[in-house]
């Protein structure tokens, strides 16, 4: 049986020439291939028409999916990401391991970075048992300095502190917060966003306004009574009517490249719950592209 496509389905669904945005999985982390694939058969059973909008979600949008990348390096990321942006087309990535959004952040040049994760990803150095699975099967390079809990902090130290939003922080270390306070990184805690989601629309249509924009979705932003297939489930998250709200604001910009982080696969059911909320989340994405 040949393996689907992300809503292949759709009538939006082209051919490579035609399309506005190309999809691709990466295999990096344990059993990435496989989450990439669950992703793409759930998308089989969610509708794309909006009825509180009155339309289909993916009416103004193309999309093709390219299937998943033979990894044999971290800059096969960049290169994939480079070729798709260079057809003047937007880059759409399933992984499992965020460390993948700062290689395919290397493709762009002067562009802001939207990240909705529980966590900040900010550590100057970190290794645990699961962090050590996140770049199987690749052998990394001082792999503590370089992981899905320290990706941020490289990115910033290219000089991107100022070019970095962060949405639903809720998990971070003293050293993490003081860099992130130090560096003047804008960030928005779920408390933040509940007591004042006004003030934190505003601030974020602002910083994205006129400006390239690349969205990462780490699935961990959502609460876990939502979204409880995650590699690192935090308590206190987010819901999907905040990530709606804040999307609307994120397209004050120009969504130039996106991608799916971090799902996994625990049960059939929780993971498909998280799925599902996962594709539904990128087509609320897909909807706001110009």
């Amino acid at each position: 049986m040949e393996k689907r496509k992300f809503f292949s389905w759709s009538s939006s669904y082209v051919s490579l020439e035609d399309t506005d945005i190309v999809i691709f999985g990466v295999p990096l982390g344990r059993d990435s291939a496989r989450m990439a694939d669950f992703l793409r058969d759930t998308s089989w059973f969610i509708e794309s028409f909006d009825p509180n909008t009155g339309r289909d979600l993916l009416d103004k949008i193309k999309i093709f999916d390219a299937g998943n990348i033979a990894l044999t390096k971290l800059e096969d990321i960049s290169e994939q990401t480079k070729k798709i942006v260079e057809l003047n087309k937007i880059p759409l990535i399933f992984g499992k391991s965020h460390l993948l959004t700062l290689y395919a952040l290397k493709a762009f040049d002067d562009v802001k970075l939207v990240s909705f994760d529980a966590h900040a990803d900010i550590k100057e150095y970190y290794m645990d048992e699961r962090i050590a699975l996140s770049t199987e099967p690749l052998k990394v390079h001082d792999p503590r300095r370089l992981n899905c809990a320290t990706w941020l902090r490289r990115f910033c130290e290219l000089g991107n502190d100022k070019n970095v939003c962060l949405l639903g922080t809720r998990s971070c270390d003293d050293d993490d917060y003081n860099y992130i306070r130090d560096n003047r990184i804008l960030h928005f805690t779920p408390l933040d966003i509940r007591k004042n989601i006004s003030k934190v629309k505003k601030t974020l249509a602002g910083f994205c306004r006129n400006s390239k924009v690349y969205v990462t979705l780490d699935m961990d932003f959502f609460d876990p009574s939502i979204a409880p297939s995650v590699e690192h489930p935090e308590h206190d998250g987010l819901i999907f009517q905040d990530f709606q709200a804040l999307v609307n604001e994120i397209c004050k910009g120009r969504i130039v490249g996106l991608d799916l982080t971090e799902i996994q696969y625990l049960r059939e059911k929780a993971c498909e719950v998280t799925a599902t909320l996962a594709a539904r989340a990128i087509l609320e994405i897909l909807s706001k592209i110009k």
